[in-house]
């Protein structure tokens, strides 16, 4: 009821005009749609072999001194892959294969269905038999394919003969979360295999004969294209998965040759046409809005330009290069702030999106070096119909894009604690767009079991086995990748040991170099925290004590001897709404500012005003995170609500509803009244009446204070130094998608 009456006060506030261009684009593209479906029902959906020639290539040299940096990471994350276990979304490593038996999401588990264990011929529709037959046939050695359609975590299944348009994202049965068969049909771990492939033709201790990598990287190509034909089932359902799919399977080829491998025709040309249909596909459903463009419009754009990129040069390919550079062009200053963050509000989708525009430009610059000249001087019409001019002058690459991706790393850096995990602000959905060189910790399987008490989803061990537990919060090597382009040491120093991003920068750049925004005669003006002077501080909190006592709460957290006040740095940016004070053995994160996507906040929390404590390595408040999207949409609300945040909260009130899955409107107005050597005052209203945050500095401690107007505030949970207890139940902490501890930490 509550989405009817959204819908019907928006339809209200569209012009009338507006609306009847909707309408008569939702009528021709339902009658297009139509028609398209007929003729890939009857018509295989396999595109005609039309590319000819070897796919082009970007990466001259194989990045070896830096895939070599943890081998034996690499060594045992391969070792599950070669086996088809797969560790995604909370997981745990599970085999994944027709028929496989699932462990369940909470107490929803899904037995497996007998169309899973028919042969692939009779799950494919039947205009595509003949060519997944053809393509199974390419399968060497003993392969045992991969189910692409399974949730491995409920055990739900798609279907291999649906149309992509019929596919609903929410499927209505708890637990089933179609972001699993995604994740893994995103095959990140497909470069993995090319960098253990370099590692082994190296001579290093530990891996397996480089062919057996060679072997299983282009069985598991082959075996997708045969049991995912285009635009049928799960995986063609969403461009950006489509998107960053393409892009792995290119990365990949081009780490295996680059190593010095060599495949046969029938591969090279059965990836080449995949390529195209990808670019195809990618190309007719581009994620644009109106509104506004999200991230998953970058990932369209991002692997538009990797399909382009890599095909032989020709007028298809070379259109998608130059729709998707100028869109590019455009979206990525779009979509950062003037601070360098992301407008989406969440600190790991900064993440994902500095990624996707980081190897974009990276990439653009192996285009513009080493591919025949391109027409640069189009007119164009963008998928919105908005027409735009682009006009190369010599630098593609404006002060204003390349100053975004600076300050976009500098955001991730500031917004890291000691401890190397970046604070959660916004969801999580533990995404990205390369995974070269993951973060994470290697257990042994007793300190695995002592683990799994504390985390859900991680029962399946193995004697003598390593374990490995993925960190999606350790963002470094964004730092480091975005420092190859500009040389800046502080962002190489910062990404310590994870240099790989930064190798294949340089690789695919030919090591350009762009000036800073700090060596400008004329530097990028990002946006600018106003900083008040004490007495505003003094001022503004007196009028505050004043108010009755049923609407204040107070938190007082020592320090440690060597924080001082004049000791501790701080960082705001205004724009996503996080102001940061740091010091040795110090971390103090706020969120106060602006719902991110334009306002829509599709993927932000109630969690104005809320706080990230962190003192001599012990958290006192932690965000929650995220933990699922669509699979329980109760569980996602619990983590976007105001009581699992340390904020000031009123009892029994939320400051905004929670009916809508991805989105979340500004009802709280958040302000921030001072900022600076004193601390810091926000301000919201997004329960209808004032709630304010003081936090202030004292040379021994720091005290967290919470006034509201004519309202009685409850109190919040946090942790005692020492303990792992929290004052008051909180929300399970969720460090990544899917994952969620059985203890909390204050929050």
């Amino acid at each position: 009821m509550h989405d009817f009456k959204s819908r019907l006060l928006r339809y209200a506030a569209t012009p009338p005009g507006t609306l009847w261009r909707k309408a008569v684009r939702r009528i021709k593209s339902a009658s297009a749609q139509r028609v398209h479906r007929a003729r890939d029902q009857y018509c295989s959906s396999y595109a005609p072999d039309t590319v000819s020639g070897q796919l082009f290539l970007h990466l001259q040299t194989f990045p070896l001194q830096e895939a070599a940096a943890r081998p034996e990471i690499l060594q045992m994350l391969t070792e599950h892959y070669l086996a088809h276990r797969f560790d995604l979304l909370g997981s745990g490593w599970v085999p994944v294969y027709h028929g496989a038996e699932c462990r369940g999401v909470e107490e929803h588990r899904y037995e497996p269905v007998a169309q899973a264990g028919l042969p692939l011929p009779d799950r494919i529709n039947p205009a595509n038999r003949r060519e997944s037959s053809r393509l199974q046939g390419l399968l060497e050695g003993d392969y045992r394919p991969i189910d692409w359609q399974l949730d491995f975590k409920s055990g739900f299944r798609w279907r291999e003969d649906c149309w992509y348009k019929d596919i609903a994202i929410s499927t209505g049965c708890p637990g089933a979360d179609i972001k699993v068969p995604w994740e893994l049909a995103r095959c990140q771990h497909l470069p993995q295999l090319a960098l253990a492939y370099g590692l082994a033709r190296a001579g290093t201790p530990g891996f397996r004969d480089a062919l057996e990598y060679q072997r299983e990287f282009r069985n598991q190509i082959i075996d997708f294209m045969a049991g995912n034909p285009p635009r049928f089932g799960v995986n063609w359902a969403c461009p950006m998965d489509i998107g960053i799919r393409i892009a792995n399977w290119l990365m990949a080829y081009d780490l295996f040759v680059a190593a010095g491998a060599e495949f046969d025709n029938a591969f090279v040309a059965a990836l080449s046409r995949s390529v195209h249909e990808h670019g195809l596909h990618i190309a007719g459903n581009l994620e644009w809005n109106e509104a506004f463009r999200s991230n998953h419009y970058l990932a369209d754009l991002a692997g538009l330009l990797f399909a382009g990129a890599y095909l032989p040069s020709g007028t298809t390919s070379d259109d998608w290069i130059r729709t998707a550079a100028v869109e590019l062009l455009i979206e990525i200053p779009a979509q950062f702030n003037g601070d360098g963050s992301n407008f989406e509000a969440s600190t790991c989708y900064h993440r994902l999106s500095a990624e996707m525009a980081v190897y974009s430009v990276a990439l653009l610059s192996s285009i513009l070096r080493r591919r025949l000249p391109l027409p640069w001087q189009v007119s164009a019409t963008r998928p919105g119909g908005v027409p735009t001019h682009w006009e190369d002058d010599g630098q593609i690459f404006s002060r204003a894009l390349t100053g975004i991706l600076e300050r976009a790393a500098e955001f991730s850096m500031h917004a890291t604690k000691e401890d190397g995990c970046v604070v959660q602000i916004g969801d999580n959905d533990s995404g990205r767009f390369f995974k070269l060189q993951p973060a994470g910790a290697v257990m042994t399987v007793e300190q695995a079991r002592r683990q799994q008490e504390n985390l859900s989803g991680y029962a399946v061990l193995r004697d003598n086995e390593d374990y490995w537990l993925e960190d999606s919060l350790d963002h470094r090597h964004l730092a480091g990748a975005i420092g190859a382009l500009f040389a800046r040491q502080d962002l190489s120093d910062f990404a310590g040991p994870f240099g790989l991003d930064a190798a294949v920068i340089r690789i695919l750049a030919g090591n350009r170099r762009f000036q800073g925004y700090r060596d400008d005669s004329q530097p990028m003006k990002a946006s600018t925290v106003r900083k008040g002077a004490d007495h505003e501080f003094v001022a503004v909190e007196t009028r505050l004590q004043a108010l009755p006592s049923t609407g204040r709460q107070s938190y007082r957290f020592p320090l440690p001897s060597a924080v001082s006040r004049d000791a501790i740095e701080n960082f705001g940016y205004p724009d996503f709404g996080l102001f940061i004070f740091k010091a040795n053995g110090f971390y103090l994160a706020i969120r106060c500012g602006p719902q991110g996507q334009a306002g829509n906040g599709g993927h932000d929390h109630h969690d104005q005003l809320s706080v990230e404590l962190v003192i001599s390595g012990h958290a006192h408040a932690l965000d929650p995170g995220t933990y699922l999207y669509t699979a329980l949409p109760e569980r996602r609300n619990e983590y976007r609500a105001a009581a699992a945040h340390f904020s000031p909260r009123i009892a029994g009130m939320e400051p905004g509803s929670l009916a809508q899955l991805f989105s979340l409107p500004d009802l709280a107005r958040a302000e921030c009244l001072y900022f600076g050597r004193m601390g810091f005052i926000g301000r919201h209203h997004g329960y209808g009446t004032p709630v304010y945050r003081v936090i202030a500095f004292a040379d021994h401690h720091v005290e967290i204070r919470d006034y509201a107007e004519g309202r009685t505030l409850e109190a919040c949970s946090f942790a005692d130094a020492g303990t792992n207890r929290s004052h008051h139940q909180g929300t399970p902490f969720s460090a990544g998608y899917g994952m969620r501890s059985r203890s909390t930490v204050g929050n």
